[in-house]
């Protein structure tokens, strides 16, 4: 489950989906997990990421997420 945290290094969405996680009535697992830290996101090879474009999105602030595998296309 620790992995699935790792999804993201903003550390706010990490306790935020912790705390979600401890009050929850069902017994939590890494892809529930996962699902919550990535809410909100697209992968690189989403239409509306091409759409935008990798360095116009950087130009305009926004952020890039990246696992250990990824490459440009499966950026979240």
């Amino acid at each position: 489950m620790a992995k699935a945290y790792g999804g993201t290094s903003d550390q706010e969405i990490q306790a935020r989906v912790f705390e979600q996680i401890s009050s929850a009535y069902y017994a939590p697992n890494p892809d529930s997990i996962r699902r919550m830290v990535l809410t909100g996101t697209v992968r690189g090879s989403d239409p509306r990421a091409r759409l935008v474009g990798r360095d116009d999105y950087l130009a305009a602030g926004g952020r890039i997420e990246r696992e250990l595998f990824d490459d440009e296309d499966s950026e979240a």
